[in-house]
């Protein structure tokens, strides 16, 4: 699915780039909204064939997205990455990331520099 010919906005983090219009912005969150929409449209369709063509289940799926979640629990520095518990829907989520994975809940405790 290639993406629409527009012409993203460059957004810019110097203080320059704080003076975009409000329109520029807009502009730039529907597109990648549609972006993202193709792509979870897309992966839905892979699954359901996946699904319909082998013996996978749901099951199987979010056993996989959960094991792949965690899979960075040790930093390309040999340090262990721990995993935190969410307060809201108690399942484990990789320490670097600032919200749950599953329920998207702040984890407050989130390092400010190693959260994506």
């Amino acid at each position: 699915m290639p993406d629409s010919p527009e012409k993203p906005v460059r957004l810019s983090t110097s203080a320059a780039g704080a003076r975009l219009k409000p329109d520029d912005l807009d502009f730039e969150v529907r597109r990648l909204q549609r972006r993202v929409d193709r792509l979870v449209l897309a992966s839905q369709a892979m699954w359901e064939l996946l699904r319909e063509h082998t013996e996978l289940g749901d099951e199987d799926l979010t056993a996989r997205i959960h094991e792949i979640h965690l899979r960075d629990g040790v930093s390309s520095e040999g340090q262990s990455r721990k995993t935190v518990i969410c307060p809201e829907c108690r399942r484990p989520s990789a320490s670097k990331l600032a919200t749950c994975l599953y329920c998207g809940a702040d984890f407050p405790d989130a390092a400010l520099f190693d959260t994506i």
